[in-house]
């Protein structure tokens, strides 16, 4: 899969230095004059890997920006970029897979035809069931696959919506505070989904006090679960 997109440096401190300005995303547009699509992947794909969160979360947001440029220049070079986001998050790719999920949903909101082909793949990350399966059961990165379908369901509801019985699942089962707080999060996007079963359960989740660092319409803040919870009661 890497030999798909390689990393120049002139790209790479481009993009680096375009995500960390005041305007970010006037600046990563700028670059798609300067540089090809396929140039700017690779750079995105080790921006996602920053420490800085700002840098690492509108790394994640310029995926949006670039791949309706990708496809327009070649789909199936846009398929390889989806392909690799699934690899990264194969236990064979020796990886973890940090902020792919988050690419993956910021792809396939931008690009209608990623959002058909991949969808269920992507779903999948939040499907518990025995046996073999795609499901992320490392708490940290199951965090993204359900910020990934919080922000899917924003821009694809109709596709989204087929995971409102794992995130029901979620909400009664999950033992990660802040996946409780992101499962929140995607239901509040998804008014189909309904919670009439699980208003207790969110009843408790509205006093829950943690606080988690919400990247959300291109804003970092800190925001408690509990806060999460009244928003998917109120949406519902």
């Amino acid at each position: 899969m890497d030999t798909e997109f390689t990393c120049g440096r002139n790209a790479k401190r481009a993009v680096l230095s375009a995500l960390g300005q005041d305007d970010p995303f006037a600046h990563f547009s700028r670059l798609l004059e300067s540089f090809s699509a396929q140039q700017l992947v690779c750079p995105l794909f080790g921006a996602v890997l920053q420490t800085d969160p700002n840098i690492r979360w509108h790394g994640v947001t310029a995926f949006g920006l670039l791949l309706p440029r990708l496809w327009d220049d070649s789909p199936e070079r846009a398929r390889v970029l989806l392909r690799r986001c699934i690899w990264n998050l194969n236990e064979e790719s020796g990886g973890i897979g940090w902020g792919m999920p988050e690419a993956m949903a910021e792809a396939m909101s931008a690009v209608p035809e990623l959002a058909d082909e991949f969808h269920k793949v992507f779903l999948s990350y939040i499907h518990e069931k025995e046996g073999p399966d795609n499901y992320i059961d490392h708490p940290p990165l199951r965090r993204g696959a359900l910020w990934g379908v919080a922000r899917f369901a924003q821009s694809r509801p109709d596709l989204a919506s087929r995971a409102c019985a794992d995130l029901h699942h979620h909400l009664m089962t999950e033992q990660d505070t802040p996946c409780l707080g992101l499962t929140c999060l995607a239901l509040s996007q998804l008014p189909e989904c309904g919670l009439p079963e699980h208003l207790d359960r969110l009843d408790a989740l509205q006093q829950e006090p943690q606080t988690i660092e919400l990247y959300w319409n291109r804003t970092l803040r800190a925001v408690t679960v509990g806060e999460l919870a009244r928003q998917a009661v109120t949406t519902q």
